[in-house]
């Protein structure tokens, strides 16, 4: 299933609502189900030429649903432990640039609904206070995809992202949430990897993963607008990797990932920018390549760094037990298996010097001799 990618320019309202009761819930679920609590997944539509949220949730394995005109800035959703806020602002999700310059960058890999060791990890090196609010100035936090799948916190994940990447806006900061590939596989009906509370909540709510995030929902609009790749300084930073042929292809990474996004959101009628997206969604493509953990032949990365400036890949989706350099430093791997929910390290980069940044809150220098 593709969905089509537009630039919006929607509802000019605003609203507030800070706690309701909800008007409808359907039944209990079954005894055999699980009393799981999910959500808000939020819709914008047009009723009777009124604009509206629809909001949808679960409380304890029960369904609620709640129509809200848009009447004031924000809209804070506080219910059965699950949050959420919406401003107007929220309803454009402008592209972002693909190459920053920065002092000061975090990064983390496939969280895949792990909010506990992520949240700590962010709070004990500073990039969250204790609440869970920005920290860290005019420093920029890239997470390198796999939010999605195995754990059982994705949404609340995906909330806390939307909120924090304001709140790093507002500080001069930036937070770079990147598409791996399980966010690619649930927004094109690739489900595999669910875990059972999904599964569950699929059934209660009568609507798959796909559908939840579908165009027109305010996370699916807003995950449809994220790059697959970008620069900060002489780094970049991607989920799987570049295969060295990209290169050759003479695609700028804006390009690299203006392409990516069409592909995803509206595969194009003509042919050769049609394979392009295929291929960028293939085993070659940034969001599954595996070629720099390839013992056997290991890949040879002259032309990439040469032809995009940069001088290492940061990369996820290959887990290893902690951070790690491969390629003579020229890759540093950052899937440190947070998916396991039991320990998980965070990338710092502070004055040229790089650091493992671990849960207690030490930090260890990340040896790249």
């Amino acid at each position: 299933m593709k969905f089509t990618f537009k630039q919006f320019s929607l509802y000019p309202v605003l609203f507030t609502v800070c706690s309701f009761m909800p008007v409808e819930a359907s039944e209990p679920a079954n005894s055999d189900q699980e009393k799981i609590s999910d959500g808000p997944y939020i819709n914008i539509i047009n009723e009777k030429n009124i604009k509206k949220y629809d909001l949808t949730w679960l409380c304890d394995g029960k369904k609620h649903n709640e129509l809200r005109e848009i009447s004031q800035d924000t809209m804070s959703f506080n219910s059965c432990g699950l949050s959420a806020k919406v401003s107007k602002a929220d309803q454009y999700f402008a592209i972002s640039p693909s190459s920053y310059n920065s002092n000061k960058i975090a990064a983390i890999s496939d969280i895949h609904g792990q909010i506990d060791l992520m949240k700590n990890l962010l709070s004990q090196h500073g990039i969250t206070n204790k609440a869970g609010n920005w920290s860290y100035q005019q420093g920029h936090l890239v997470i390198t995809g796999d939010v999605f799948d195995r754990g059982d916190k994705v949404t609340e994940i995906l909330w806390f992202l939307f909120e924090l990447e304001k709140q790093a806006q507002s500080a001069g900061g930036k937070l770079h949430l990147l598409l791996g590939n399980h966010e690619v596989m649930v927004l094109t009906d690739d489900l595999r990897y669910l875990s059972d509370k999904y599964r569950t909540a699929e059934k209660l709510l009568n609507k798959s993963m796909t559908e939840l995030y579908a165009k027109g929902s305010v996370l699916g609009d807003w995950l449809r607008s994220k790059n697959v790749v970008i620069k900060i300084n002489d780094l970049a930073f991607l989920h799987g990797g570049l295969h060295p042929e990209i290169a050759a292809k003479q695609l700028s990474l804006a390009q690299l990932n203006f392409q990516f996004r069409q592909h995803l959101n509206s595969p194009s009628n003509n042919k050769a920018e049609n394979d392009l997206g295929e291929y960028l969604h293939g085993t070659d493509g940034p969001i599954w390549y595996r070629g720099y953990f390839n013992t056997e032949t290991p890949t040879n990365l002259t032309q990439l760094t040469e032809f995009f400036e940069v001088s290492k890949f940061v990369v996820g989706h290959t887990s290893q037990t902690t951070i790690e350099t491969r390629l003579n430093n020229q890759v540093i791997a950052i899937d440190s298996s947070i998916k396991n929910g039991v320990n998980g390290e965070l990338l710092i980069i502070e004055n040229n010097q790089f650091y493992r940044g671990l849960q207690d809150g030490k930090k260890v220098k990340l040896s790249l001799n």
